[in-house]
């Protein structure tokens, strides 16, 4: 008799018994591996496009720059009129146009990635394809490189975690701005210089 047979098999580690349930489960496996991205996409993409809908019903006070927190349909109604109409038809038409453009600038070079690049031609397309993509998440960078530099206002706002250092106009201008950016409709159409600002 074989000694090798006769001795009994160690158990199976930690490891090798959940790979082995998840090998005999498939379901379970592609719900774990789903969960993550679904979480992402419920919670912090989703949840973000409802506040942002929820603020949509808000107001900002055109004298004050205060925002309103009472129920209105008026920043829709601006929606309606003649010259954020005309933004929306020019915006529309510009989006089918690019559409357009890069499907038929996209679908060529594809093709030709796919069936007949070599595989360094494939790496200096996918490159070239790439890379204008980078653009934006630098200029994001950039601007809060100037935002947070030194020599900005903002740092001086927020020097010892308070607000001594920062002045009043400065006050201003970052609020009017944080107004701005949220509220891009309502409110105030320009600022033509930080004195003037919504206080």
């Amino acid at each position: 008799m074989n000694l090798a047979a006769a001795l009994p098999l160690p158990p199976p580690s930690l490891t090798r018994r959940v790979s082995t349930a998840l090998f005999r489960r498939p379901g379970l496996t592609l719900v774990l591996l789903l969960i993550a991205p679904l979480l992402w996409l419920g919670v912090i993409y989703l949840g973000s496009l409802f506040a942002l809908l929820l603020q949509s019903f808000f107001s900002i006070d055109p004298y004050s720059g205060v925002v309103v927190y009472s129920f209105t349909l008026r920043t829709y109604g601006e929606l309606a009129t003649p010259a954020n109409f005309d933004i929306l038809v020019r915006t529309t038409g510009m989006a089918m146009i690019v559409t357009i453009a890069c499907g038929l600038i996209a679908f060529p070079i594809a093709y030709y990635m796919a069936r007949y690049a070599t595989t360094r031609v494939k790496a200096a397309l996918y490159l070239a394809v790439m890379l204008p993509l980078w653009s934006s998440y630098l200029v994001r960078v950039y601007a809060w490189k100037l935002i947070l530099a030194k020599e900005a206002s903002l740092p001086g706002c927020s020097s010892g975690w308070g607000w001594d250092g920062c002045s009043k106009p400065s006050l201003r201008f970052w609020s009017w701005a944080a107004l701005r950016s949220r509220f891009p409709i309502s409110g105030p159409s320009s600022c033509s210089s930080i004195s003037g600002c919504p206080t």
